[in-house]
């Protein structure tokens, strides 16, 4: 392996590790204390995260950043291709209202603009600014929408981490947006990548097809982005 490559093979490893182990604990609830375990197993890797990428020194330029390796694109074509079946399967949902086609439209929208950078990266090109700025204002408006229900939810540990994800998401996007400008801002980034993505795959645990999709699409693209920011 190389050299370069060993801290972020260790660092997305250990944060698809807490992913997984936080997907079982949500999805098999009769584990006793398993919602206290996640949320104190959440706070250890958001800590974990937060200290190693201090820890990195500063890039802000998208080509140094983001490379062309087949690994890498292997995912995010993966991440691209999982978030276009979920949002074929949310389109062929019956009765959608006029708001839900166009949250729908956004989804499409995203998942061609996340196998457009990942193109573009293979091309060795950056891709223009509204690919990077669509899938955040797609996760803003699905946070929007999501929220009314969540809202007249009781229960905040149905929604949490669904919260979180957007979150830590809709972050993750904007600041890998700012390399297109090569103002990027690496450890800031690094970090929303690595709990976006440990949020992201806790909340398929509860949840529909479409929206599992759509998490482990947005997983998968998260980890390839966090590995890039990652490596010197």
């Amino acid at each position: 392996m190389d050299k370069k490559q060993k801290r972020p093979m260790a660092v997305v490893g250990l944060a698809l590790v807490g992913a997984i182990l936080g997907y079982i604990l949500l999805r098999w609830d009769p584990v006793p204390y398993a919602l206290a375990i996640l949320s104190v197993m959440s706070g250890v890797l958001v800590a974990v995260f937060a200290l190693v990428c201090w820890k990195l020194k500063p890039k802000n330029q998208y080509e140094e950043t983001f490379s062309s390796s087949v690994g890498n694109l292997a995912v995010s074509f993966m991440g691209g291709a999982f978030l276009l079946m979920g949002a074929v399967i949310g389109i062929m949902t019956p009765n959608l209202t006029t708001g839900a086609l166009v949250l729908s439209g956004l989804f499409v929208g995203t998942a061609l603009c996340v196998l457009a950078v990942a193109v573009c990266r293979l091309r060795g090109i950056t891709a223009p600014v509204f690919v990077h700025a669509l899938p955040c204002i797609f996760i803003v408006v699905k946070l929007i929408n999501d929220f009314k229900h969540w809202s007249v939810d009781p229960a905040i540990t149905d929604y949490c981490f669904a919260l979180f994800a957007a979150i830590a998401t809709m972050c993750a996007l904007y600041h890998i947006g700012e390399f297109c400008f090569n103002r990027g801002r690496r450890r800031i980034t690094a970090f929303w990548c690595l709990v976006g993505l440990v949020f992201c795959t806790i909340s398929m645990a509860h949840t529909g097809l479409s929206n599992q999709l759509l998490y482990g699409g947005m997983a998968l693209w998260l980890a390839s982005n966090a590995f890039q920011v990652l490596e010197d």
